[in-house]
């Protein structure tokens, strides 16, 4: 019988998550797989594996084939390779040590001749800033698969810094042949030399009109990115399909931060803090 839910070439994929594979747990994961037709050679299978963001460990492929006798992956014993750490600071314009808040950085990856079939994931990254005593400042640390990125940093919203706004997006080279790369207890790291810097943005209230109460909005910087770079000097255009996820634009554009998409209130009037318009021209 055809597999059900193949595609145009006959693959089928199944996705199986923490629900299904306690990784805390010292028991080896189950999952059902079919050794394919009865008398046949087995089932080929290519097993994505992709540890989620923060994890250490990065994304692989692993071809294995299924046979009616297989009862253990013969690539379990296979050790995942560490991630690209990441790591730099945030400082904010109008205050300045512990007197801050935490900001939250934003870490997308940019599609530059990889087949996005087989580009793993994940491609959206994100960690909230710790404040460093000695350095008297807000740094962050974050693991990412090897390969280009955007990067910026977004306010945590406090009324305290209410007219706080998003630092510029930079273009970070994170792939294993990059001389600025250094080994450090086995791991490859790139220490941003400059800080992301929260600064005055401009403030935007709309009002929305026929929006149940449980709407989330989430504004876009579709200008913010313009200018921008790779590697190798081509043009990027956050706003094309294709440039970071295939069939959409760029998360990165997002001004507020993901743990706080804004939401509808009673009177449907929203406020939002952007990128200053000559922020954005420097």
């Amino acid at each position: 019988m055809p597999l059900s839910g193949a595609d145009e070439q006959g693959h089928v994929r199944v996705t199986y998550g923490p629900a299904d594979c306690n990784v805390e747990s010292s028991e080896p994961c189950s999952v059902n797989l079919s050794p394919g037709p009865v008398g046949g050679n087995g089932q080929p299978y290519v097993l994505r594996i992709e540890p989620p963001v923060g994890s250490l460990f990065r994304s692989t492929l692993l071809p294995v084939t299924i046979t009616s006798d297989s009862s253990v992956l013969p690539t379990a014993d296979q050790d995942l390779q560490p991630r690209v750490l990441l790591r730099g600071s945030v400082e904010h314009k109008d205050c300045s040590g512990s007197t801050c808040v935490p900001a939250e950085v934003l870490v997308e990856r940019v599609i530059r001749g990889e087949d996005p079939t087989t580009l793993l994931g994940p491609y959206f990254y994100n960690t909230t800033t710790i404040y460093n005593a000695a350095a008297k400042g807000y740094e962050f640390v974050i693991p990412v698969n090897p390969g280009v990125y955007l990067v910026t940093a977004l306010p945590t919203v406090t009324p305290q810094n209410s007219a706080t706004g998003p630092a510029q997006i930079v273009v970070v080279d994170l792939r294993e042949d990059n001389p600025d790369l250094v080994q450090e207890d086995g791991l490859r790291v790139l220490d941003l030399e400059d800080p992301l810097v929260l600064t005055d943005g401009a403030v935007y209230t709309v009002e929305l009109e026929d929006f149940v109460s449980n709407s989330r909005v989430i504004p876009l910087d579709l200008t913010g990115g313009e200018g921008l770079l790779d590697p190798d000097g081509e043009p990027l255009d956050l706003n094309a399909p294709g440039t970071c996820l295939p069939g959409e634009g760029c998360q990165i554009r997002r001004i507020r931060p993901v743990s706080s998409p804004l939401r509808v209130p009673q009177n449907q009037i929203v406020r939002f803090v952007a990128r200053a318009a000559d922020a954005a021209a420097e």
